[in-house]
């Protein structure tokens, strides 16, 4: 059914319902994937369930609007269905995805 249409749509690349992580820095490919998905493979945007997290260096309040707008432009969505706290531990904020301190 849907996973064989999705997998289909990509290429051999099984769409998953979760979103691919900041860590890997594959959000980008993701979503060209799930756009794939949506416009060739027959799927509604509406009918799949998309989670993100919230990377650790990003817990501040005035970091998390702009974190979850990277990941909406990222994966070329217009919303998430839930955005989640990646790890309950911050990190130090600034652009390394894991800092030294």
């Amino acid at each position: 059914g849907k996973w064989r249409t999705l997998r289909k749509a990509s290429g051999g690349i099984v769409c998953k319902t979760e979103t691919e992580k900041q860590w890997y820095q594959t959000q980008s490919t993701g979503g060209g994937i799930l756009q794939k998905c949506f416009t060739e493979g027959g799927i509604k945007r509406e009918d799949v369930f998309i989670t993100s997290k919230l990377w650790n260096t990003c817990h501040r309040g005035e970091d998390v609007e702009p974190a979850c707008d990277k990941t909406l432009s990222d994966l070329q969505l217009k919303y998430l269905d839930l955005y989640l706290i990646h790890c309950p531990v911050a990190l130090e904020a600034g652009p390394e995805l894991f800092p030294k301190r």
